[in-house]
């Protein structure tokens, strides 16, 4: 099967193909996508897979006519980065959302980071 990977970088190799490669196996990407609800898109309208956090697939993967599988093997949880500039954290919205992320997540405060 071809497969999509998404990849803000659009570096086709990520976590998944990592642990793939320590059981023997590869997947053979073709398109690399920067963001989940992109990837979902395109998988309603192809016939590629895509592996995407699960919580993200139970909610939307319905409104694009798409089935969810789990994974073949186990894969290790990830680490998910969210970053904006200070000016951005002016509005209210985006600084609540930040707030909210930083109350349930162990946040890494490195510069530029939450």
């Amino acid at each position: 099967m071809r497969h999509m990977v998404v990849s803000l970088s659009g570096d086709p190799h990520g976590f998944v193909d990592t642990v793939l490669e320590q059981h023997g196996h590869r997947r053979r990407t073709v398109l690399t996508v920067p963001n989940f609800m992109f990837a979902l898109a395109i998988a309603g309208e192809s016939d590629m897979l895509v592996a995407i956090p699960r919580r993200f697939a139970t909610i939307f993967a319905s409104r694009f006519g798409l089935t969810t599988v789990n994974a073949p093997l186990p894969l290790p949880r990830f680490k998910l980065s969210a970053v904006a500039p200070r000016a951005a954290m002016m509005d209210a919205g985006l600084s609540w959302l930040f707030g909210m992320l930083s109350s349930v997540c162990e946040v890494d405060r490195s510069p530029g980071l939450l």
